[in-house]
């Protein structure tokens, strides 16, 4: 997927207002111009793919820029992120979380036909060993998102 053009004339303005960003690949989308502004409101990521495990990008380095510092809640398909998410965190370093203080929620969503199949239990005690809480849902509205990180998290405290 193309890095989407102009993405940062649109964004650097409205950096200090934008709580959550929806993008179909999060990894592939942005520049570096762009991920290395601080987003000081940004809370929610929410991503449709995620990288195969073979390509670039496929370890952690993409959350560790300024950009996503402050992000508290993650959101990805489970169909889609399990596997990425499960050999993203056996690559990474012991302290792989560690550039994103914040983190604390990772939310899967599925068609509800799929619920019961659940997250994979390794994976959810690979995040708890990174102290992020691990959560199934019904696929979400951008909307029932950002409602859904204030009810994890409470109101977003701004640091400067």
């Amino acid at each position: 997927m193309e890095q989407v053009k102009g993405l940062q004339q649109v964004l650097e303005p409205v950096k200090d207002t934008v709580e959550g960003l929806f993008a179909q690949w999060i990894t592939g989308q942005f520049n570096q111009s762009l991920t290395g502004l601080n987003f000081s409101k940004l809370r929610v990521i929410a991503t449709h793919y995620m990288p195969y495990p073979s390509v670039p990008m496929s370890d952690l380095s993409w959350l560790e820029v300024p950009m996503f510092k402050n992000v508290r809640t993650i959101i990805t398909d489970l169909d889609r992120g399990q596997e990425y998410w499960k050999h993203a965190l056996k690559l990474g370093r012991v302290d792989v979380l560690k550039k994103v203080p914040n983190l604390k929620h990772m939310v899967f969503t599925t068609y509800v036909r799929f619920l019961k199949e659940g997250i994979q239990p390794e994976l959810i005690e690979a995040f708890k060993y990174h102290g992020v809480q691990c959560h199934l849902f019904e696929t979400l509205t951008s909307d029932e998102i950002l409602k859904l990180d204030l009810e994890l998290n409470g109101p977003m405290e701004i640091s400067h």
